[in-house]
């Protein structure tokens, strides 16, 4: 067994019947079964704190114990008692807008691998109204409006989730910034860019004449990641520095860094890349004076990807040695893997075989302590097509296998087929 599992169950030992440090010994455990991707065994620690904190009673307990096992049973497919759970959790998170975020966004996952006539469909939609009538700040009703409607986007019904967010603009008393800005957002992500373009130049102006200039740059930077991701780069990138004029003008470091980032992207997309690394450097320095050390990561995980652009993978390395090392001082498994894999192309385009192979593998054990299985399988072709370039046929061809059987497992029929295109190709 796990040296670290088996301390937490000697711990658990160590307070039976002792009330809420029993709970705590019980909550503590189950995460880190969670971790291990064990949720059965998780599921029943979980079952027991919940009935001991019903017992007692241990109201904050039972939330959270309600929202572990609604997350526990979505990975055993359990959408019935996802349901249950993520209801419960929300009754008691009513008065604690952070917890219930996290639990609106747990139910926007039942909505996504349910049928609309679900009953989950017509709870969440209701939830919002029911909150706006009690009063909930309007903040956290935009998000969870905003959770919604993307939600339909990604399951395909965007009328609807376009019709979510006009009401919200119709609805609006005050000042409509805000809800145009998401409308406009949600359009230009679903390829409407002309309605997402007006609806944004319109937050820009209503939030101009408000004399709000935060909310400026935020319709700002919306309208140069539109322009940007339609091909407009030049206006993109009009739009990110005049977002970056007013930030210098509020002296507001941490909204300055924000634009930085997204300028050196706008750079970077229109292949500018001299422009982007300069850009890259300055939101590194911002993001250390800020104390910010995820956006100085991304800030040099950024910076390698233009120099990889640039054909320059020595020096790629060097910048993702850096966010490599940034990421695990974060404690941050996605990203660590994610660099990993990132490092592992470029030490191929340097051609170092064995050192590209050695970071991709590394990835993948922390992609599966995430059940990332799209990612491993992403892993295993990246590795395929790195092996081909060196003409490893057969290491390839087991690499692709590999990826292959992963996607099938996940009904991923357009990443088998191409899978098997590049088997075909290894020929």
């Amino acid at each position: 067994m796990d040296q670290t599992i088996e301390w937490y169950i000697q711990r658990l030992e160590s307070v039976r019947g002792s009330g809420e440090a029993e709970i705590e010994a019980l909550l503590d455990l189950s995460r880190a079964l969670m971790e291990e991707i064990r949720f059965d065994e998780a599921k029943s620690y979980l079952e027991k704190a919940l009935a001991l904190s019903i017992a007692q009673p241990y109201p904050s307990h039972q939330r959270d114990i309600h929202g572990l096992l609604a997350f526990v049973n979505i990975n055993n497919q359990s959408l019935d008692q996802t349901y249950e759970h993520v209801q419960q959790a929300i009754a008691l998170s009513l008065d604690q807008p952070e917890h219930l975020l996290e639990h609106f966004a747990t139910l926007m996952i039942v909505l996504i691998m349910t049928p609309p006539d679900a009953p989950a469909h017509a709870y969440a939609e209701a939830l919002v109204e029911e909150l706006r009538e009690n009063g909930m700040d309007q903040v956290v009703i935009h998000q969870m409006i905003q959770m919604l409607a993307e939600t339909y986007a990604m399951k395909g019904d965007a009328d609807h989730a376009i019709a979510i967010l006009e009401a919200e603009v119709d609805r609006a008393d005050e000042s409509k910034w805000f809800p145009l800005f998401l409308l406009g957002t949600l359009e230009v992500g679903l390829d409407r860019f002309n309605d997402g373009y007006r609806h944004l130049k319109e937050a820009r102006q209503i939030a101009s004449d408000e004399n709000d200039p935060e909310a400026e740059v935020v319709a700002l930077i919306g309208l140069g990641a539109a322009c940007v991701d339609s091909g407009r780069f030049e206006n993109g990138v009009r739009y990110l520095k005049s977002a970056l004029d007013i930030t210098r003008q509020l002296s507001d470091p941490e909204l300055e860094q924000v634009v930085t980032g997204e300028l050196g992207n706008a750079y970077a997309y229109s292949e500018n890349f001299e422009k982007a690394l300069e850009t890259y450097r300055r939101l590194i320095d911002l993001a250390r004076s800020n104390q910010d050390t995820e956006a100085e990561m991304m800030g040099w995980a950024n910076t390698g990807n233009a120099h990889r652009d640039m054909a320059n993978p020595a020096q790629a390395i060097k910048a993702y040695q850096q966010a490599l090392n940034l990421s695990r001082n974060l404690s941050n498994p996605f990203e660590e893997a994610e660099i990993l894999m990132q490092m592992g192309q470029a030490y191929a385009d340097n051609k170092e075989l064995q050192k590209g192979i050695k970071h991709i593998e590394q990835a993948i054990p922390l992609f599966s302590q995430m059940n990332e299985e799209v990612e491993i399988g992403d892993a295993y072709l990246t590795m395929a097509e790195i092996y081909g370039e060196f003409n490893r046929i057969a290491e390839a061809r087991d690499a692709a296998e590999k990826s292959r059987q992963i996607f099938e497992q996940l009904q991923m029929h357009d990443l088998v087929a191409f899978v098997d295109e590049v088997i075909e190709s290894l020929k």
